[in-house]
């Protein structure tokens, strides 16, 4: 999607205004199940690949998510 994209900028930007190289998330299961030499393998391919893709697991969107609606609450005043 990545390559789709950026060869394809004035037919994405009718849609989707200012995307232009958008990262790609690899999603790749629970993170309990990683042993701390993973965990850093994991951390580390990801600093590598920054802005490009990021391989997450299930319990990181799920934190990332739970963070983003508590700092929008409090951005708006509700906690």
């Amino acid at each position: 999607w990545q390559e789709w994209i950026e060869a394809n900028l004035p037919t994405v930007e009718r849609y989707y205004p200012g995307i232009r190289s958008p990262e790609a998330w690899v999603i790749i299961g629970r993170d309990s199940g990683l042993a701390n030499p993973e965990r850093r393998r994991l951390a580390r391919r990801n600093v590598n690949m920054r802005g490009r893709v990021a391989v997450k697991t299930y319990d990181d969107v799920l934190r990332d998510a739970k963070a983003y609606v508590h700092a929008l609450a409090r951005a708006l005043g509700g906690g």
